[in-house]
């Protein structure tokens, strides 16, 4: 044997023999293992350096891997793409490095054993000792979770797995996507255990980057976001409030809720994909605990104010039990008094939107206003905001076109007279009022609605 045919640490990866990628690449695609190390593969294989690859660099590897160029595979892929790439080109010690980070033995071994021919350590000398701990340590990697405070450390793979690759294509239909916002995604998600989950990504997040010098306040917006809904939700529990299951930060900013079957109040109101139309004693179910969800939120140490309450927002379990979620731009007050605090930025869906909203003026009677739109909504079943741009607040409240009684949802079946009398008083009395001093705490609307619920 040459020594130029002599394998040794410092070898490039890019130079390796086209064998050994290709042992690497039995190894690794089985499982999708590349993944692993993709996503743990820093710049310039620096432990103090950010993360080079993101999710969508994966998306791309994996594309090319399994439908472009399946004849090369996506281990083949990656390893040219980091073998030839950044200033600082990846030895096989780097690979060997993370490897072993992302708890790849097997593959280890090889690199170690087979192609850098060093000695087995005792005990681990026969492929049944290796397989055997192998699967040892794929089963405990398996069954462990790892939290961090009462929230579950998803990992990138665990939440891919889940999401079939992060489908985009809707769901049921193919697909996994169940809406989309102005800074991500939501996806239908499927554990190992069996447990449903919703999946909200925050895409492209490497833009964002704190290691990006050229970052600019708007571009820093979705981490603010994504932050400010992991502490809100982390920190409140209750039963009208959309449950955080955990999150996970790497590659990708994701935040884990329990899935919500029947979808969300905008969606059920709209009958979106022909679903039944929701009873009125259901809506009136509904209306209470969307209160109850706010009054919680109001009466804390220091109030939180939601800021975009609507319907689209709220989301409804397996018995149509209201849960509030996106928590992104919710405000809390320093202090327990619950005056009105100013805003730079303008916040908010418009035909949710109080007058004070519109100058930056935000309180907890801005969320009572909106409460009072979602109201009109359930008993009349009609969008916020119409195809020629009318707002329903406008419509039946300011100007005062119709009389809500005689545009109550038909499809609801018959209504509870006590019930519509009390919802309508609320909405004009309490909620929709153009001074905001003027409109009730939730704490009295709660009452108010509780009242008459077994009526």
């Amino acid at each position: 044997m040459t020594s130029e045919s002599i394998i040794t640490e410092d070898i490039e990866i890019r130079h390796l023999k086209q064998y050994v990628v290709h042992e690497l690449g039995i190894i690794l695609n089985e499982r999708d293992d590349w993944k692993k190390i993709m996503s743990i593969v820093t710049v310039d294989c620096d432990p103090l350096k950010p993360l080079k690859y993101s999710a969508k660099d994966i998306k791309i590897v994996e594309r090319a891997g399994k439908r472009n160029f399946p004849e090369r595979g996506c281990t083949d892929i990656f390893l040219d793409e980091w073998g030839t790439s950044g200033r600082r080109r990846p030895r096989l010690s780097d690979l060997i490095m993370f490897l072993k980070k992302a708890e790849l033995h097997q593959a280890a071994r090889y690199v170690e054993v087979d192609v850098l021919k060093k000695p087995e350590s005792p005990g681990d000398n026969t492929e049944a000792a290796e397989w055997l701990q192998e699967v040892i340590q794929q089963e405990e990697a398996n069954n462990k979770t790892e939290y961090i405070g009462e929230l579950i450390a998803f990992t990138f793979c665990d939440l891919e797995r889940a999401t079939d690759g992060f489908n985009r294509k809707p769901y049921p239909r193919r697909g996994n996507k169940l809406g989309e916002g102005q800074f991500g995604t939501v996806y239908y998600g499927k554990l190992k255990n069996g447990m449903e989950i919703a999946v909200k990504t925050l895409e492209n997040n490497a833009n964002y980057s704190s290691s990006n010098s050229d970052n600019t306040e708007a571009a820093m917006i979705p981490i603010l976001l994504f932050e400010n809904e992991v502490q809100t939700l982390s920190q409140c529990k209750h039963v009208n409030l959309l449950r955080l299951l955990g999150l996970c930060n790497n590659i990708m900013n994701c935040i884990v809720y329990e899935y919500m079957c029947n979808g969300s109040l905008y969606d059920r109101l709209a009958r979106v994909n022909n679903t039944p139309p929701l009873d009125s004693n259901k809506r009136y179910s509904i209306a209470l605990g969307v209160a109850e969800a706010l009054h919680y939120l109001h009466s804390l140490s220091k109030p939180i104010i939601h800021r975009d309450v609507k319907s689209a927002n709220v989301l409804l379990d397996e018995n149509f039990v209201p849960k509030l979620g996106d928590f992104g731009i919710v405000k809390m007050s320093e202090t327990s008094n619950m005056k009105t605090m100013y805003t730079e930025n303008l916040t908010g869906t418009r035909p949710y939107m109080p007058p004070e909203a519109m100058h930056c003026q935000i309180s907890t009677k801005t969320d009572v206003f909106s409460y009072g739109v979602i109201l009109l909504e359930l008993l009349t079943g009609m969008k916020p905001i119409d195809d020629n741009n009318t707002i329903l607040y406008y419509y039946l409240v300011v100007e005062q076109e119709v009389p809500v009684r005689e545009v109550l949802d038909k499809e609801a079946g018959e209504w509870n007279e006590t019930h519509v009398e009390t919802l309508i008083s609320i909405v004009f009395e309490k909620c929709c009022v153009f001074e905001k001093d003027k409109r009730a705490s939730m704490r009295d609307i709660v009452d108010l609605l509780s009242k008459s619920v077994n009526n």
